[in-house]
């Protein structure tokens, strides 16, 4: 399913962990190139700086080249119907196969605006056309599957970070706008639904990462996790819930029915999301708690007034400067896994011996990169390979 030559995306992860070792002072100058040309990839990406250059000029070229044909075609009042938004996607889509193929983009920054392109020419015209068959409310439930079903696809051929995060919220849209459906029962339980879903996606998300297929979409599926930790919380926020329940119900002002529920939620959860991490060494969980911690305070700040902002601002600052120094103190030796100290990524050395790997190159000129790896790595990107071939 994926476009890109899978012995390559082997190869390219082990350069990323070759890299990191070389940065831990743990591989030369030397064994680095020579592993680098071993392990040949010829997929094609770049620095962040380099990526967003290259994203912003292809959305340019596209603007423009969309809109110069448009302007040509403007007599036949094609562009005034919603087929010409899914022709230009359909043709976007084409030149995007086109040009990864040709040219092994993987994340480069041109791959990813066109994947966006394509996918908002498609949502968009599709939208259009439901709009025009149907006007009512209903058509976002067709609008939030055809999403899904679209962002799916691009991200299983091209395993693109922005197209996970994009099933996710379709699939939670979807849900949002069918459940409403069941009348009183469907706006009283949406919240829940919705929590329900987001935790299963994280479940689904987590166990499908240790599954042999899913090798090539790691980084997709930590979107997936983190994407879905933050639904799960905001679902039960108390502040979100409320907002929209009055937008909903037309009732600005009213109180929430069974609120409690939603403030227990709004503060407990963080703290579980932190305490759970901590438990399972799990940072995106432990990660995504401290950001919310934020969230569980603005939202208390929002409806109780205890203390003046500036007042407020300046105990959560001495509190948060005495608990880092604290636990900086704490953890410079390390306890249950954790360490103040630089360390690699903690995934690199699960499945796959580095260290035999570098001796087997020190010692032997001979060898074949292996087709499945079976390890799995963390982010970061790399580019090329780096040396001839005649090593």
């Amino acid at each position: 399913m994926i476009i890109h030559n899978k012995e390559w995306l082997n190869n390219l992860k082990l350069q990323e962990q070759f890299e990191d070792d070389h940065d831990a002072g743990c591989l030369t100058d030397n064994e680095l190139k020579n592993l680098k040309a071993k392990y040949f990839s010829r997929l094609t990406s770049y620095g962040i700086l380099m990526r967003v250059g290259l994203f912003v000029l292809t959305l340019i070229i596209v603007a423009f080249s969309t809109g110069m044909i448009s302007l040509v075609l403007a007599e036949s009042h094609l562009i005034e119907n919603f087929m010409w938004p899914l022709i230009l996607g359909i043709g976007n889509y084409f030149i995007l196969e086109k040009w990864v193929k040709d040219n092994y983009h993987y994340g480069s920054g041109v791959d990813n605006a066109l994947i966006i392109t394509t996918a908002g020419f498609l949502i968009g015209g599709f939208g259009w056309m439901m709009d025009t068959i149907d006007n009512s409310q209903s058509h976002f439930i067709s609008i939030s599957l055809f999403t899904l079903a679209v962002s799916v696809y691009l991200s299983l051929r091209f395993a693109d970070l922005l197209m996970s995060a994009l099933s996710c919220l379709s699939l939670l849209a979807f849900i949002f706008f069918a459940w409403q459906y069941l009348g009183g029962f469907g706006m009283a339980t949406l919240p829940f639904v919705l929590m329900l879903v987001s935790g299963g996606i994280y479940y689904f998300s987590k166990r499908l990462i240790k599954h042999p297929k899913a090798y090539y979409y790691d980084h997709c599926l930590h979107v997936l996790q983190i994407l879905s930790l933050l639904t799960l919380y905001l679902s039960g926020n108390y502040y979100v819930v409320n907002e929209l329940s009055n937008e909903l119900h037309n009732t600005p002002g009213a109180p929430l029915p069974f609120g409690f529920i939603f403030w227990i939620i709004t503060i407990l959860l963080p703290l579980g999301y932190i305490a759970w991490g901590i438990k399972t060494r799990n940072m995106i969980m432990l990660r995504v708690g401290l950001l919310l911690v934020a969230g569980a305070v603005y939202t208390f700040r929002t409806y109780y007034h205890v203390l003046p902002i500036e007042v407020a601002l300046s105990i959560g600052g001495a509190v948060m400067l005495l608990i880092s120094y604290a636990v900086i103190k704490y953890l410079k030796t390390p306890k249950q896994g954790f360490t103040t100290a630089p360390l690699k990524r903690s995934s690199v050395l699960d499945h796959l011996n580095i260290e035999s790997i570098i001796i087997g190159e020190t010692f032997s000129n001979t060898g074949a990169a292996p087709t499945n790896p079976g390890s799995r790595f963390g982010g970061g990107s790399a580019g090329g390979g780096g040396s001839s071939a005649g090593y």
